[in-house]
């Protein structure tokens, strides 16, 4: 668990809790994501995830 919010809703008469999981994804952050090179610049590393959008 990597978080909680306490009482943040308000449901059939009772104050609820929000919990933050994490999980890693393949091998976490021990590796870059595919695709991506250690000397890529923000730009271009933005460019992979989310493609399609212009950041500058």
């Amino acid at each position: 668990m990597t978080g909680i919010l306490r009482s943040v809703g308000f449901k059939q008469g009772r104050w609820l809790d929000t919990v933050f999981m994490q999980r890693s994804l393949g091998t976490g952050n021990t590796t870059l994501p595919v695709g991506l090179k250690q000397s890529q610049s923000e730009k271009d590393v933005l460019a992979l995830v989310f493609p399609g959008r212009s950041f500058w």
